[in-house]
């Protein structure tokens, strides 16, 4: 049995035969009743053509008002395995039994009016929720089906459980259920792709997941399988050679650090939810893929909601939204490979977007301009032939102009570019005191506290040199200035390990001089909500972690082991080149995401050794590039054909007084001589600090070339281990690193060595837009090598061409610092940031 092209689209159709077998379920004709969260899922699944072929009439949003109409029909629910909307499902059967037990009517006629129920639970059944229904008296009503929407395909090498929540769930809450829910899902991979031979993980939730994976991977297999006729649940051969699995506690800095791709730009600006965007001031010609009617806008993601007030009602594919939208609704905008341009944009380093932009709208000018060299009848035909397609191309044209217009008005500002200044700074260990200085200015004028949080969770992370009085002040003045309802949010990230001082002690007992200074009230409360909390170490197992709920599950000890993971992995890069980019560092133009390195240990013979801990970002010989981009961007907007090409708007002007830092990659660079003189000055305070900047900045060019090692090496490896480097992966936070194997009978026969070798890298908690950028550049090095192994060094060479290594990333969902920063807010707050997050 040969396994299909591991692209994703096999996964997408086995969820959509799911959906309609769930639909076929119920004869005749009948309504689909939404949970709002599941709206744009769904989109992703089936059209509405798809679903009218099914049977389903209409589509409405799942609230306080039954779903099932007078006549009858059937109503097939689908929602998540949530007590609120149990609740609400046995609200409706309650409701429904008081009208049919109505006097005068038939037993017919109270047949009829009683209608059918079925409920699709997406992904599964869970106990409690068949304990709440069971106790409410109406599981006996109710048609009860797991559809197991669980993975979506968003691109052919990126599927996501697109679960915005789950970051919040399992580390603010420990809920760890949707574990199971991870598991399942790579199971579900496995039946449609292959087993996979071997797992490697690093983290307490990972190594929860690798094992539950196994063991449900063996509870399907049957010992009696013919080895050469396949497996019963299992193809005979697999598509991915290898899964790395790790968890979000690994690399906690990543989330937090400024996202400089153009994809993870749009998602602070606009927030990218099921592959798609929002956007205003955007009126494209008609027909273009950013005039399709758009879905409702998404409520907010608050637990146990079971949906908006009534009336909303969508209808899927053209949606009926509330009538009191008078205000001109935002454009759809779906953000996919299907547009081409996006695909090319998507993954470079924003300082590179408007050259290209410019260089497309001058060729898809030139193609227009060939009309006026037809002459034969033959030529005027070929050229309408390409008219279709110089159509397309210039409307999207015309969407990325706009987007890239209003992303560059927030790169430009000087809050934009001073909040990238300190942040460099901080993940070059220089400069901290200035960079504590800015996050009390950032209180002072009362700038979002998602922005303030950003920089105080990253100095504890990267310097840890927050002392306990300066601790207690910082708690004061939050509290202060942004209510005392943030306590919950302090402790919380107490309690993850975020945003701790040096010392060791319990929460309440660093912050009661703090809080004593709200009064009894306060104090009294926090005291009583943390009682019985103790200073204890990180959890080792998902059993201590649920025995002593209060644990960080992340392992903060005395000293955080950023510095030294810093120079061990050339988590800072010297000499970046935006854009033509040779390391994976590019996507923070300078800074390289720890679990992407990790990823590529695995693959390298001899992790890089550098000293990099002090390195600048970017490279000082190009500064001033972002603002000489930004005053000479020129943007084109092409029209119609029918109207001729417009010519190029010119960007917005970045331009700055010569007093500006000079900037490299969207990035504040000062010159390295000046950075050396700037940590030596600091020395008295952060000596720490001081030794990383000289050590950087003599290191620089070593860095420099242990990361592009690393990526000229990574081939070397076939069978992905850490066992090279064992001793540095086991820094990062967490328990030890460790891989698991799983054998299927005949698996061993079918393996090509002249076939590419796929991984699948799976991030729970959530992964970034620009990691999955990093992951795609290694992708396209991996087929350079493969093409030319000269193009990236002697050493590749003597590899086997023939042996290409290929990464699809599976995440549980796409975070960024401001949905992660959110999670720890109390419920009413988490909607309360600016309006396009922070830089």
């Amino acid at each position: 049995m040969t396994v299909p092209a591991p692209d994703g689209a096999l996964l997408r159709e086995t969820t959509r035969y799911e959906l309609i077998a769930l639909l076929d379920s119920v004869s005749g004709r009948k309504t689909l009743a939404l949970q709002p969260a599941l709206a744009a899922l769904l989109d992703l699944v089936a059209d509405r053509a798809l679903l009218k072929e099914h049977g389903v009439e209409d589509i409405v949003y799942l609230s306080e008002k039954d779903p099932l109409s007078h006549d009858g029909h059937a109503v097939v629910y689908l929602c998540r395995p949530e007590q609120a909307v149990m609740q609400l499902l046995a609200r409706h059967v309650h409701e429904r039994a008081r009208v049919v037990a109505r006097p005068g009517r038939g037993a017919a006629a109270a047949a009829a009016a009683a209608g059918l129920r079925v409920v699709g639970v997406v992904p599964r059944f869970t106990e409690a929720c068949k304990a709440t229904l069971t106790e409410l008296g109406v599981i006996r009503d109710l048609a009860v089906h797991e559809l197991h929407m669980d993975l979506f395909r968003m691109e052919a090498d990126c599927w996501s459980m697109e679960r915005p929540d789950f970051f919040q769930r399992l580390y603010v809450d420990e809920d760890v259920g949707g574990l199971f829910d991870v598991a399942q899902a790579l199971v579900k991979i496995q039946t449609i792709y292959g087993l996979v031979p071997k797992i490697l993980y690093k983290g307490l939730f990972a190594r929860e997941v690798a094992q539950r994976v196994v063991k449900m991977s063996r509870s399907l297999q049957k010992p009696y399988d013919d080895p050469l006729s396949g497996n019963a649940h299992f193809p005979l051969d697999s598509a991915f050679d290898s899964m790395i699995i790790l968890d979000r506690s690994v690399d906690m800095v990543t989330p937090l650090v400024t996202q400089l791709t153009y994809e993870g730009l749009l998602d602070a600006h606009y927030g990218i939810h099921c592959g798609a965007i929002k956007v205003h001031g955007l009126d494209p010609p008609s027909g273009s893929a950013a005039a399709r009617p758009a879905p409702p806008p998404r409520p907010p993601a608050t637990s146990g909601s079971a949906g908006p007030s009534p009336g909303t009602t969508p209808a899927h594919g053209g949606y009926r939204t509330s009538q009191a939208a008078m205000l001109p609704k935002p454009k759809h905008v779906p953000l996919n490979a299907d547009d081409r341009l996006y695909g090319q944009l998507r993954d470079m380093n924003f300082t590179a977007v408007a050259h290209v932009l410019n260089q497309i709208a001058k060729r898809i000018q030139e193609n227009y301009d060939k009309r006026h060299a037809a002459k034969t009848v033959s030529e005027l035909k070929a050229f309408v032939g390409t008219l279709g397609g110089l159509q397309a191309q210039s409307q999207s044209l015309t969407v990325h102009t706009h987007l890239a217009e209003q992303v560059m008005r927030r790169t430009t500002s000087v809050a934009f570019q001073r909040a990238l200044e300190q942040q460099q700074h901080l993940l070059s260990g220089i400069h901290i005191d200035d960079v504590m200085l800015f996050v009390h200015e950032l209180i002072g004028r009362q700038a979002p506290l998602d922005q303030v949080l950003r920089f105080l969770c990253l100095v504890s992370l990267v310097d840890h040199s927050i002392r306990p009085k300066a601790y207690e002040q910082l708690h004061h003045r939050i509290v202060l200035a942004y209510g005392y309802q943030h306590i919950v949010t302090l402790r919380a990230l107490w309690r993850v390990g975020l945003f701790r001082s040096t010392d060791a002690l319990p929460f309440v007992a660093t912050t009661y001089n703090a809080y004593s200074r709200f009064g009894d009230t306060v104090t009294a409360h926090v005291g009583a909500a943390a009682d019985a909390e103790a200073s204890v170490g990180p959890p080792t197992t998902i059993q201590d972690l649920l025995a002593a709920p209060r644990r960080s599950p992340v392992p903060v000890g005395d000293r955080p082991q950023f510095k030294e993971l810093r120079r061990r992995f050339a988590l800072i890069v010297d000499e970046v080149d935006e854009a033509n980019p040779a390391d994976i560092s590019y996507v923070f133009s300078g800074y390289a995401p720890l679990s992407i390195r990790l990823v590529q240990a695995a693959f390298t013979a001899t992790p890089p050794k550098a000293d990099p801990a002090g390195g600048l970002l970017g490279a000082a010989a190009a500064e001033g590039s972002v603002v000489a981009a930004a005053a000479g961007m020129a943007v084109g907007v092409v029209g119609a054909a029918a109207t001729g090409v417009n010519n190029l708007v010119s960007g917005v002007s970045g331009g700055g007084s010569s007093a500006r830092p000079r900037f490299v990659g969207q990035c504040a660079v000062p010159h390295i001589a000046a950075a050396e003189d700037a940590a030596a000055a600091t020395a008295g305070s952060h000596g720490d600090a001081a030794a990383d900047g000289r050590e950087g900045a003599a290191a620089a060019s070593d860095s420099t070339a242990a990361a592009r090692r690393s990526q000229s090496r990574l081939s070397d490896v076939a069978d992905p281990s850490w066992d090279a480097c064992r001793d540095d992966v086991d820094l990062a936070p967490g328990p030890k690193c460790g891989e698991l194997a799983q054998a299927c009978p005949g698996l061993e026969l079918t393996q090509s060595c002249a076939r590419p070798k796929r991984t699948l890298v799976v991030f729970v908690g959530g992964a970034t837009w620009t990691e999955l950028s990093a992951l795609r550049l290694l992708n396209t090095q991996e087929r350079m090598m493969a093409a030319s192994p000269a193009r990236l060094g002697g050493l590749a060479a003597v590899l086997q061409p023939e042996i290409v290594r290929q990464f699809t990333a599976v995440t549980t969902g796409m975070i960024n610092s401001e949905t992660m920063l959110r999670a720890f807010m109390p419920p009413s707050e988490r909607g309360g940031l600016g309006e396009h997050g922070h830089p």
